[in-house]
């Protein structure tokens, strides 16, 4: 299993259930909120892989040698994307069905989340190398004067936070001016 990267699968799923909720039933490949959606998954990617290239040991979470396993990280992106669309299309289709349980999975999404964060958060609060972890010298995570790895860091987070609100205003204006064309 990929030890650090499983961090962000959630949040995927999450942002494909959210935002196949948002979308119309028709033509949704079309809509605002898929387009919105996908913005938002490759800005959130973008980010794991910055900071992949920024803290290859801290994405492994100090389990794996980055170098061994360079050669997943292109798959990984292609995969990241797939897990929002199939996300995405599941929402589709539990809706077409006439089950509510879209908004449902989201929240099971951001629970899963947490438990994930929480199993891995000795390792997850210390950005660094394999070695400075080991020492107990690797940056914290979340700190007010961010040192390291972690200044870059930081400003990924809003980044991608932002691209989420505009998103999410994007695909629920577009639910709007579809309620209104029919």
């Amino acid at each position: 299993m990929v030890a650090t990267f499983i961090i962000d699968w959630p949040i995927l799923a999450f942002l494909g259930f959210a935002f196949g909720a948002l979308a119309p039933l028709e033509r949704w490949w079309r809509s605002r909120a898929f387009v919105a959606g996908s913005i938002a998954a490759v800005v959130f990617s973008s980010t794991a892989f910055i900071t992949y290239a920024i803290a290859p040991d801290w994405m492994w979470m100090y389990y794996a040698d980055p170098n061994q396993l360079s050669w997943i990280v292109p798959l990984l992106a292609v995969a990241y994307l797939a897990c929002f669309g199939l996300s995405f299309i599941a929402a589709i289709g539990l809706r077409s069905s006439g089950v509510k349980s879209v908004w449902p999975l989201a929240a099971v999404s951001l629970v899963l989340e947490v438990i994930v964060v929480a199993a891995t958060w000795d390792r997850y609060h210390h950005v660094g190398t394999r070695l400075e972890w080991l020492r107990g010298s690797a940056a914290e995570l979340f700190s007010t004067s961010p040192e390291g790895p972690v200044k870059t860091l930081g400003v990924l987070g809003p980044l991608f936070l932002v691209t989420l609100v505009v998103a999410i205003v994007i695909a629920y204006r577009g639910r709007d001016a579809a309620a209104a064309r029919r």
